[in-house]
């Protein structure tokens, strides 16, 4: 359910473990017309990178993100 805080709760997983397992950073994407994802990981200091393309699934890319972890 939207508002519930579950995807706050599973990207502090993700970054935790991530930071406990000595990965320098976290890389993800997501779809270029979610404005509320790339929000969402712009609020928690994911930086955008660059775009891919899927073809076959959209004509519209998808935006790259990472999170370089302190």
């Amino acid at each position: 359910e939207w508002g519930s805080g579950n995807g706050r709760k599973l990207m502090d997983f993700a970054e935790a473990f991530a930071k406990e397992h000595g990965y320098v950073s976290v890389r993800l994407d997501t779809f270029s017309k979610n404005e509320r994802n790339q929000r969402f990981y712009e609020a928690r200091g994911y930086k955008r990178l660059g775009n891919i393309y899927f073809p076959k699934q959209s004509e519209h890319p998808f935006y790259c993100y990472e999170k370089v972890l302190q």
